[in-house]
């Protein structure tokens, strides 16, 4: 009977040991999966974060987290013109970072944001891709403008109806001369839906958004 009661302590010691072991590896495993499954990465603006996290609500798998990325707020076009060249600029090193992190990105989405008083132009877009291809030369680029805020709610830096227009225009540049194709295009958000920054969305419009990326993306 000792001999017995023995056996069964020492099992379930190893039992204990084993579903310790487990405990901490699966986190492991899973980040292991997650890295496995990303295959699209992105440049934009907190908007762009915006719609991952409204495609991350909604179950998405493919794109990258929001949690790889720091220092995308405030992403506008001449700020990511502007930190090219410079190995130390937050945001092309966040970037970088997360193409090393998921070797199997394929896709790039580049959501071409604005704020006021920053200029803009094909030419830095232009300059933006060509940046996207020397880190990434194998991945697809995906590119569209940020989506128009109602003229009545738009916060002074989003520019409302008429920044997505004048981006716009150098999307389809881009796409005409073969520098990237035609992304997805984001909904314009209901007043509702714009949080009282007039430049993000409630958690539902981040939904919409999230909604668009994965009939685009999957």
């Amino acid at each position: 009977m000792k001999k017995i009661t023995i056996v069964i302590v020492i099992l379930l010691l190893i039992g204990a040991v084993l579903a310790n072991w487990y405990i901490i590896q699966k986190p492991e495993i899973q980040d292991q999966t997650d890295i496995q499954e990303k295959s699209v990465g992105y440049i934009g603006c907190s908007i762009t974060l915006n719609a991952i996290q409204g495609y991350q609500h909604l179950d998405g798998k493919i794109l990258w987290s929001d949690r790889d990325i720091q220092g995308y707020g405030g992403g506008s076009v001449y700020e990511w013109y502007n930190g090219i060249g410079d190995s130390q600029n937050e945001r092309w090193l966040a970037f970088r970072n997360a193409i090393n992190k998921y070797p199997q990105t394929n896709k790039i989405w580049l959501e071409l944001c604005l704020k006021e008083g920053d200029s803009h132009s094909y030419e830095m877009v232009n300059a933006i891709t060509d940046n996207i291809k020397t880190i990434a030369p194998d991945a697809e680029i995906y590119i569209s403008s940020f989506p128009a805020f109602p003229d009545e709610v738009a916060g002074p830096k989003c520019k409302g109806q008429e920044g997505p227009a004048e981006l716009d225009q150098i999307v389809n540049q881009i796409v005409e001369n073969n520098k990237a194709k035609l992304g997805p295009d984001m909904t314009h958000l209901e007043a509702i839906y714009v949080d009282g920054t007039g430049c993000h969305a409630t958690p539902e419009g981040k939904d919409i958004w999230g909604q668009d990326l994965l009939d685009f993306f999957g």
